[in-house]
């Protein structure tokens, strides 16, 4: 088995935060998504990209528009 030797840097060492800093970048950071959930909610989801919805537009997708008369069951010899 090879062994490598590195020099342990200050980049490993455990850094400790105090708790009201702690607290106030957890804070920091819910918010933040809260704000952009919000947000992207209104964008998506908005009034303005709601489709228009009347009864002819209901009816049309319900009953649909014939391109041709339906074919007739009577067949004539």
């Amino acid at each position: 088995m090879i062994q490598i030797k590195v020099p342990v840097g200050q980049s490993t060492e455990k850094r400790h935060m105090s708790k009201p800093k702690l607290l106030r970048d957890v804070v920091v950071v819910v918010v933040a998504k809260i704000v952009l959930v919000i947000a992207a909610g209104v964008l998506v989801f908005g009034p303005a990209e709601r489709p228009r919805i009347d009864s002819a537009s209901v009816a049309s997708r319900l009953i649909g528009q014939p391109d041709s008369p339906p074919p007739s069951r009577n067949r004539t010899p």
